[in-house]
């Protein structure tokens, strides 16, 4: 009742800092100062706005598609919203439509990975907004590879990792990933068998996802991991082991198929409704 009191009192105030001190001054609420506080540091955070290129090592390189040239062409040119971070040798990327990028930081730890990102060849809106896509090897041999195909939208705050060498993760064309999913091709750590010290963890397969998937809100996928196509993941899904039928909803902790003979459209319900009414789908 105090809060509610304090909060219809302050709204006459107008000015924000004003009123954010009286109602401090009369609650006298320690979790109030917090919320003040966190609201402070939210102010602070610095939009997302990368265009750093940072190599350290021999022979790292970056492609773009040129249309005009129909080629993948080597490049020294500053993508908006796009960062990089190499640190090792050998390393190479390639980016086909470098205009999706709203947000991207690729970070590669080691040598000779290769990251590659597909082109934006239909109407599809593709997008990669915010997200990171790491690779590490500290064997000193190297070898990750990352690869998404065509016509991709990954949503905000989306992690992708592949480490271990040689360890691949490959994502086929129009998939979509929904805000805060991860997906990780490998351990941080290594758990082995207390007496026998085998190394139990290791990532002994690629991560596979088909095409058309849809990977849910703060879904995650594991090592060894595998996606038929048209897969939906749903929201805070773990994919723990590999699904070969296509068109299914897998969902829970650890996922499983929930539904078969589904299939994701690229549009809302209600447009879904007034398409199929006007015959138009």
């Amino acid at each position: 009742m105090k809060k509610i009191l304090v909060n219809i009192l302050c709204s006459f105030i107008p000015n924000k800092l004003k009123r954010d001190n009286l109602r401090k001054k009369l609650m006298k609420d320690k979790y109030y100062e917090l919320e003040i506080k966190i609201e402070e540091l939210r102010r602070q955070i610095i939009p997302f706005k990368p265009e750093n290129y940072i190599f350290n090592g021999k022979n790292n390189k970056l492609f773009i598609w040129d249309n005009n040239k129909n080629i993948y062409v080597e490049t020294t040119k500053v993508i908006p919203g796009l960062n990089i971070t190499i640190n090792g040798d050998n390393n190479l990327i390639r980016i086909g439509c470098p205009e999706i990028i709203q947000g991207l930081n690729i970070i590669l730890d080691g040598s000779s990975h290769f990251v590659s990102i597909g082109k934006h060849t239909e109407n599809y809106e593709g997008f990669i907004r915010n997200a990171t896509i790491y690779l590490a090897d500290f064997t000193g041999l190297g070898g990750c590879e990352f690869i998404i195909g065509d016509n991709v939208r990954i949503n905000k705050n989306v992690l992708f990792v592949v480490t271990e060498h040689n360890n691949k993760c490959i994502i086929g064309n129009c998939c979509r990933f929904a805000e805060d999913s991860i997906v990780f091709a490998a351990d941080g750590h290594s758990v082995v068998d207390k007496d026998t010290k085998e190394l139990l963890n290791r990532a002994n397969k690629t991560l596979v996802i088909g095409d058309y998937c849809w990977i849910g809100f703060r879904a995650f996928l594991t090592k060894n991991a595998s996606l038929a196509h048209h897969t939906i993941v749903g929201a805070m899904g773990v994919v723990t082991k590999r699904f070969d039928q296509p068109y299914s909803i897998v969902a829970g902790n650890p996922a499983k198929i929930v539904k078969t003979g589904v299939e994701r459209i690229n549009c809302m319900p209600d447009e879904y409704e007034i398409l199929k009414k006007n015959n138009k789908l």
